[in-house]
C-alpha cells in the first residue's frame, strides 16, 4: 500500500496542478499554480488559500519562480528555515518510517522525536504547544 502518491500535471506556460493522496487514495491537498496566484486545499483541516505567487518567494525565502517550478530548476540556495531533515536525521528517520532494522542511539532517537513535534507544531495548529516531551524530559532527571 501506497503511504503517499503526488501527481503533477502542468500546461506549459500556463498552470501547475498538484494533488497529494494518503493510503486508499484519499486527497489530503490540492494546489494549483499560474504565473501570477497560488490555489491551496488542505481537506485534512478543511482549509483553503488563495495567494498571489508573490507568497511563495516570502514562504520560502528564495527567488523561485512560476517558470523555474515549471522547468524543475531549483536553487542551490540553503533555505532560511530549519523544517527539513538532512544527513544522519533523514537516515535514521528512513528507516523508522520503513521499519528497517537498525540501531538508533537514544540521543538520535530524542532528535527524532523532536523533528516530529515540530512537524506537528507545523501542519497541525491545534497541536502548536504540545508538552508532552518536556514533562517526560522532566520526570527523567
Amino acid at each position: 500500500m501506497k503511504l503517499l502518491s503526488i501527481n503533477i500535471k502542468n500546461r506549459k506556460d500556463s498552470i501547475i496542478w498538484l494533488s497529494a493522496s494518503g493510503p486508499f487514495g484519499i486527497e489530503i491537498i490540492r494546489a494549483q499554480l499560474t504565473p501570477d496566484s497560488i490555489y491551496f486545499v488542505n481537506r485534512i483541516n478543511k482549509t483553503y488559500l488563495i495567494k498571489p505567487a508573490s507568497h511563495v518567494k516570502g514562504f520560502i525565502k528564495s527567488e523561485l519562480s512560476f517558470y523555474d517550478l515549471q522547468n524543475g530548476c531549483f536553487s542551490s540556495k540553503v533555505f532560511a528555515h530549519t523544517h527539513f531533515i538532512s544527513g544522519e536525521d533523514l537516515q535514521n528517520f528512513k528507516a523508522l518510517l520503513f521499519k528497517e532494522k537498525k540501531k538508533i542511539s537514544q540521543e538520535n532517537r530524542k532528535k527524532i522525536l523532536l523533528i516530529l513535534l515540530d512537524y506537528y507544531k507545523l501542519h497541525h495548529h491545534e497541536l502548536k504547544n504540545l508538552k508532552s516531551h518536556s514533562v517526560i524530559e522532566q520526570l527523567r532527571q
